[in-house]
């Protein structure tokens, strides 16, 4: 219940809500796969920040490889709909026909997925753009959700040319929010092998596995 108080305090409707987990809505014929299928990882964001010792090692190195090939040619700066939305839509439009062409999901689910991220329901999100300065394209595109002192991350879509970006955006995000005033950080569950393996290299403090119950009908 105070969950869905919550939802209604930022926008969304419990009623619309309660529909959208009713079984002959939760999925349509294009939905591949469960967030859920691997586990909902939760992170300290003081050792996101630091990346101090040898299990972060891995990932500073991708971090400071994507600081030599770009320098300061990328910046992160605040989403603003009137002047980033169209060209936003026009990167999520082409990184879902990446997804379909490379990891076997559909174009129409990628879009439909991601498209939250243009609404103005919820009322303390923070989004961010990635900005390259030499072509003066968005490159990318972030969404977040702090509650209290948790950041929920929702999504990044991304040019992929730019090896190690996305890496470098979530840990640029979290720099940029600060850590004195959050502590954890969550990147929800994973749907897929590939994406769950991405979320490891920011060494998850917890892991909560969902167990899932399947109801035949049977006595």
């Amino acid at each position: 219940p105070q969950f869905i108080h919550w939802l209604e305090s930022q926008g969304f409707l419990a009623e619309g809500l309660k529909k959208a987990f009713e079984e002959s809505n939760f999925r349509d014929t294009e939905f591949r796969y469960d967030d859920n299928t691997y586990p909902e990882t939760i992170y300290d964001i003081d050792q996101l920040v630091e990346m101090h010792g040898k299990k972060f090692e891995d990932l500073r190195l991708s971090i400071n490889r994507f600081k030599r090939n770009y320098g300061d040619r990328i910046k992160l700066i605040s989403y603003n709909p009137s002047k980033h939305k169209e060209e936003a839509q026009q990167l999520l439009n082409k990184w879902a026909g990446y997804m379909e062409s490379k990891l076997n999901e559909t174009k129409k689910e990628v879009i439909r997925a991601h498209n939250f991220c243009f609404e103005e329901k919820v009322k303390n999100k923070i989004r961010f753009v990635a900005i390259d300065k030499v072509s003066k394209r968005i490159i990318a595109f972030s969404y977040i959700i702090p509650l209290k002192n948790v950041l929920f991350y929702n999504a990044i879509f991304q040019d992929y040319k730019y090896d190690n970006l996305k890496k470098w955006i979530l840990v640029k995000t979290i720099q940029l929010l600060g850590k004195d005033k959050y502590k954890l950080l969550n990147l929800q569950g994973s749907e897929t092998n590939a994406l769950n393996t991405f979320k490891q290299k920011f060494r998850p403090i917890r892991e909560i596995n969902k167990k899932h119950l399947i109801y035949t009908g049977l006595n």
